[in-house]
């Protein structure tokens, strides 16, 4: 008996010591930020889900996001649960990586869970757009399940197909986490015995599997579009429509893309956003290049033969492609780090790859190596917990900044004479520009997408700006848009905020100019 229960044992152990690997990490890293109601940009417009938010989310195919808000929690974006159910997926991806790669030490756990958790995909996520963080995290974890179940069977394509169309429909980029898991399955399969022959059938099992998750999600993407009424993005960066592109371009367009992408791969990894770039750039060429080596020294062992040899090699190389895929199918126009969650799986190689060298007189090289690669890999991840704090405190500073601008702007729309509260149609025009452009020792943190302003808004559209009156000033104002008269010579006539005579009602509406639009 205690033979039958001991496995169940070791897994659940490996499961809860991996869960709270992740959430010991995800609390240095982002407690800041799932403590803090810091809205801005998309997660301003998208604070509550219920209507807006929704539409958006199913007009550019992300139909199953309104459906996990609904499961697990309110259409409103509640920072704390958000952020705990998030880890959770993350701590279930960890786990299923770890039983896939048989990595069973409590050093790989804490290494694996760490670079899951604390990454710039994961930050960016939580500091601008936490309304999707939990459904992103949730694409993650199907997309890892959809390889686990993969490579449990031989059926087991069918079930990972359904969790490729729930990972799609949830956020389309994270397909690439399954590709790069995909590819690093069958090498690893090679190097270990494995027939070049029986991986090949294998990896043709996960095509048919990713092939019939983009069927099965595309058909209901149609039908949710249909029954909805919503129409779906067309020609914007976002939009599904994108790919398409490729088939309008030009073969010198294709292959400066195809190059591009490898190298946006290797620069993004290795220059990654970081508090002492020196060190982390290091880190990961040395990082890079121990893996290289290692992946050469198996595929010379003499268990690996020629064709497996051959395999081995064309499949690490497509690793960067598969990792950088949405970059070539938008022809490199809509990649951000939100998008690339997939490069961030390049550690788990030398934790795969060291262990299966199989020559003895390596043993001491690797004796020496396993120790410095999992150091170098603790030295990116706190670089990362670090990046994390930096861009929630950013975003915390930039909130009351931008709150006490507007809270002085209300004081002038309030003084305006004719101006009712909540009655009369009020019409921003511009942004404010009192608040600095940056924010002193925060330069660097600016690259990541909706990190470039310290503007809370980012954009001067009515919906951010009805949001912000709503959710942040709880001030009844009743936006609307009015870019038809920017043109109209009154308005151009009004001076900026804060000059005296920046409001004036101008056929009923009032009119706010904050800048030039």
């Amino acid at each position: 008996m205690e033979r039958l229960t001991q496995p169940i044992q070791d897994k659940k152990k490996q499961l809860l010591f991996c869960l709270a690997c992740v959430f010991v990490w995800g609390l240095m890293a982002h407690a800041y930020g799932f403590l803090h109601s810091s809205f801005s940009h998309d997660s301003l417009l998208e604070f509550n889900g219920d209507g807006l938010s929704n539409r958006i989310r199913i007009s550019n195919g992300r139909f199953l996001s309104p459906v996990c808000r609904w499961i697990f929690r309110t259409n409103m974006t509640l920072p704390w649960l958000v952020g705990v159910l998030g880890l959770l997926w993350i701590g279930l991806s960890a786990y299923l990586i770890l039983r896939m790669f048989r990595l069973k030490t409590p050093a790989a756990a804490i290494l694996v869970s760490g670079f899951l958790t604390a990454n710039l995909t994961v930050s960016a996520t939580a500091a601008t757009f936490l309304h999707d963080f939990d459904c992103d995290m949730l694409a993650l974890l199907a997309a890892v399940g959809a390889v686990s179940c993969w490579n449990r069977g031989k059926w087991g394509f069918l079930p990972g197909a359904v969790l490729v169309m729930l990972s799609l429909g949830l956020y389309q980029s994270y397909i690439c986490v399954s590709i790069v898991l995909i590819l690093f399955v069958c090498m690893v399969e090679l190097l270990d015995g494995g027939k070049a022959k029986n991986v090949i059938f294998k990896g043709l099992r996960a095509c048919v599997m990713l092939l019939l998750g983009g069927m099965i999600y595309y058909v209901l993407m149609k039908t949710v579009v249909r029954l909805s009424g919503i129409q779906m993005l067309s020609n914007v960066y976002n939009s599904l429509d994108r790919p398409a592109k490729l088939l309008e371009a030009s073969w010198f367009d294709i292959r400066y893309v195809f190059k591009d992408t490898y190298r946006l791969y290797f620069e993004r990894i290795i220059q990654v956003l970081s508090p002492f770039p020196a060190v982390t750039q290091g880190a990961t060429v040395v990082l890079l290049a121990v893996s290289g080596l290692a992946l050469i020294a198996e595929v010379l062992s003499s268990k690996v033969g020629w064709p497996e040899k051959l395999l081995v090699l064309l499949l690490a190389a497509l690793v960067p492609f598969g990792g950088n895929l949405m970059h070539f199918l938008t022809m490199g126009s809509a990649d951000h780090e939100l998008m690339i969650y997939a490069y961030w799986l390049i550690y788990l190689l030398p934790l795969v790859l060291l262990p299966r060298l199989p020559w003895e007189k390596l043993a001491k090289p690797v004796s020496w190596a396993k120790p410095i690669c999992a150091g170098l890999i603790v030295v990116l991840i706190c670089a990362q917990v670090q990046v994390a704090n930096v861009l929630y405190l950013k975003k915390d500073l930039e909130q009351d900044a931008y709150l006490s601008v507007m809270t002085r702007v209300v004081y002038r729309m309030e003084e305006t004479q004719g101006y009712v509260p909540g009655e009369t149609p009020v019409v921003m025009v511009g942004l404010p520009q009192q608040l600095n452009e940056t924010i002193p020792g925060f330069e660097a943190y600016r690259k990541p997408n909706g990190m470039w302003m310290t503007d809370v808004l980012n954009y001067g559209d009515s919906g951010h700006w009805a949001a912000y009156f709503k959710y942040i000033l709880l001030n009844p104002a009743k936006i609307v848009s009015g870019t038809q008269m920017y043109d109209d010579p009154r308005v151009q006539a009004l001076p900026c905020y804060p000059a005296q005579g920046c409001t004036a009602i101008l056929d009923g509406t009032l009119f706010v100019k904050l800048s030039e639009p």
